[in-house]
């Protein structure tokens, strides 16, 4: 009963969307040969926060984190930089509603019948592999 109270109070569909954040320059002691760290994130640009101010923000739920590397990593490396990756983690956060807006994205089509949580989740689930 409850979503579906949620689904008829909502006034525009959701707009979940997939985007990267390139997070380089806040990551310390990278493994040679890390050229960029990127956070994948899944949004509902429908839907705005606002935390202690009147300014809009989006909620982001962290994805996964991407490590972007030089071309012909030997076994080695390609091993230590897969670690680091597997220990990085893209938390969830928030975002200047605004500019997550104008950011390059991924549309996920998501399931009208669902409850906010549940489309975000599975949005969450199938951009796990990939996005962008």
């Amino acid at each position: 009963m409850k979503a579906d109270m949620k689904k008829e109070n909502r006034d525009v569909p959701r707009d979940i969307r997939c985007v990267k954040i390139d997070v380089t320059y806040m990551c310390e002691n990278l493994p040679p040969k890390v050229k960029r760290v990127v956070d994948v994130y899944v949004c509902d640009v429908s839907s705005r926060t606002f935390i202690c101010s009147a300014q809009p923000m989006a909620h982001m739920v962290g994805v996964r984190c991407d490590f972007e590397t030089e071309p012909n990593l030997t076994e080695e490396e390609t091993e230590v930089i897969s670690e680091s990756e597997f220990d990085a983690i893209a938390e969830d956060t928030y975002m200047d509603w605004s500019r997550v807006k104008e950011m390059p994205f991924v549309r996920f089509e998501d399931d009208p019948d669902d409850t906010d949580e549940a489309a975000m989740e599975a949005a969450r689930e199938r951009f796990r592999g990939d996005c962008l």
